[in-house]
Formats: C-alpha cells, structure tokens, sequence
C-alpha cells in the first residue's frame, strides 16, 4: 500500500514538470505528402518534384522550395514521390518531367513548356504557371495525405 505522503510527492513531481514544459504528451506524428504522377508522355529523365510553404518561387524556382526531389518515371507514364518528416503547415508541389536531363524546363517560341509540367490539385495557370493559392495543401498535426498530379504537355 502506497503512504498518502509518497503519493502527493508523485502528484507534486508531475505538476511541477508540466509547469516547466518537460512533462509533454507524446509528440504527433510527423506529416507526410505522397505525389502520386500521372500522364507522362514517356519513361525518358526523371520527374522532378518541388515543394513550396509559400507563393515566393512557386512553381518555377525549385531553389526556393523547401523540399526537392527526383524519382525515376515507370511504364505506363506514372511516378510516385513520398515527402516524410513535415511539420504541419501549407504546402503547394510542382512538378516538371525533365526528359533531357538538364533539371530546367525547355521551353519554345513565347516561353512555352516543352517539357511537362503539374502542381497539386491540378492547378492551372490562364496565360502562365498555376497560383501557389490555386495548387494549396494543407496538412494537419499527424496527417498524412496524397496529392494527385496529372502531366500536362503543350
């Protein structure tokens, strides 16, 4: 049988480490963002996958994502990235399929794309790149969630 003394010291302890911070709950989960690539005109280069916490770069300056990466593009036009260890927040993901090697788009008469390119949530631009609003993710405490990109060729 515990002494009532030695109960309210246990008690006493754990109040007094909550009050300081060192007594947590278990830390969530990290986040994780899976870019699921569809529409890949062929298996040549790679899919090069950036991902952006802000408008600043979004989508054509892969230096200023927060989070680059390239996979190797399967038969039947598909790639798939997997993003771990992200704390919660807004993020928007571009992708540029890089056939030639170079890690920058190609692009033709009046700067149009000759290589494809996708965003999150499919976003399109009117006359220019997607909106970082427009191709927006949010991912909460814990939360794990896939982003479905389908290619787009000009």
């Amino acid at each position: 049988m515990r002494s009532p003394i030695r109960s309210l010291l246990t008690l006493g302890t754990l109040a007094a480490l909550l009050a300081t911070g060192r007594a947590t709950a278990a830390a969530p989960r990290p986040c994780a963002i899976t870019v699921d690539m569809t529409g890949f005109r062929s298996d040549k280069g790679q899919a090069l996958v950036a991902l952006f916490t802000s408008a600043k770069g979004f989508p054509d300056q892969p230096k200023q994502a927060v989070r680059r990466v390239a996979v190797k593009i399967r038969r039947g036009g598909k790639a798939r990235a997997v993003l771990r260890s992200l704390p919660p927040g807004t993020y928007a993901v571009a992708v540029l399929h890089d056939e030639d090697g170079d890690r920058e788009m190609k692009t033709g008469f009046l700067g149009r794309p000759k290589e494809g390119y996708g965003a999150s949530r499919d976003a399109r631009g009117k006359l220019g790149p997607p909106r970082f609003d427009d191709a927006r993710l949010t991912l909460r405490p814990g939360q794990s969630l896939t982003a479905r990109i389908s290619m787009v060729y000009h």
